[in-house]
């Protein structure tokens, strides 16, 4: 099984990885966890540049000059290499921060019924304040300037930017197989994923292959308004 996550920036992605590998991790299953913003890394470093410089604009910058120079699945395509090339495979990978329609695209042609994305979705004031509030010292300057520049830098993102290299993340999400909604408690986000990956895992283990459920093949699930006291869902997972 391979599930791609995708959505905006804190929007909950990272917290949604975590859930995944410990859901299959509790089945006995060995679980891989990757990322697109790693493969960005990876590159950065095979260019002589340290950690220590990475910022969300470099990391975008440098995104946006791999599809062009590789072609807009560049990122999809080095992780569907790298889990070819494991010898003994993962039962369970866990992708994380598709950004580009692409690469979903890559994802499915690479891996047929076995593969899922995921969206995970919260309103534009909620990943602000979570953008905000985890500040990550490779955070955009943008966004850690104020609540304005970080709904900038998300509507950028989710797609504000021109060109058909660039992040086109609200794309992604409605190509999404599922959709969880994740505005409420931690506790209601796992939840929700929980729900949507037992039936992309039942699915699987009927037929094999098929990738879709329900009348039109996605599910959408709200984790609004949990009860109060327990700790929010936020998003501290790949840029």
């Amino acid at each position: 099984m391979v599930v791609g996550l995708t959505g905006a920036p804190g929007a909950g992605k990272g917290e949604a990885a975590r859930f995944l590998a410990a859901w299959g991790q509790a089945r006995g299953w060995r679980v891989a966890h990757l990322s697109f913003s790693d493969q960005i890394k990876e590159e950065l470093r095979s260019r002589g540049v340290e950690d220590g410089a990475f910022t969300r604009e470099l990391l975008t910058e440098t995104a946006t000059r791999m599809r062009e120079a590789e072609g807009p699945g560049v990122l999809a395509a080095r992780i569907v290499r790298r889990i070819r090339r494991e010898a003994a495979p993962a039962e369970m990978y866990i992708v994380e921060a598709i950004r580009h329609v692409r690469e979903i695209e890559t994802l499915r042609e690479a891996f047929g019924g076995r593969f899922a994305a995921l969206a995970v979705e919260a309103g534009e004031e909620v990943t602000a304040q979570r953008l905000l509030s985890r500040a990550r010292p490779d955070e955009s300057r943008e966004a850690l300037a104020g609540r304005e520049g970080a709904r900038r830098m998300v509507a950028r993102e989710m797609g504000g930017m021109k060109g058909e290299f660039a992040f086109n993340i609200a794309e992604c999400v409605r190509m999404a197989d599922g959709r969880v909604r994740n505005e409420g408690t931690l506790e209601e986000l796992r939840g929700a994923v929980a729900g949507w990956v037992e039936g992309v895992a039942e699915r699987l283990g009927a037929t094999g292959s098929d990738r879709r459920g329900g009348k039109d093949g996605r599910t959408e699930r709200n984790t609004k308004g949990g009860a109060s006291g327990r700790r929010p869902a936020a998003d501290d997972g790949c840029p």
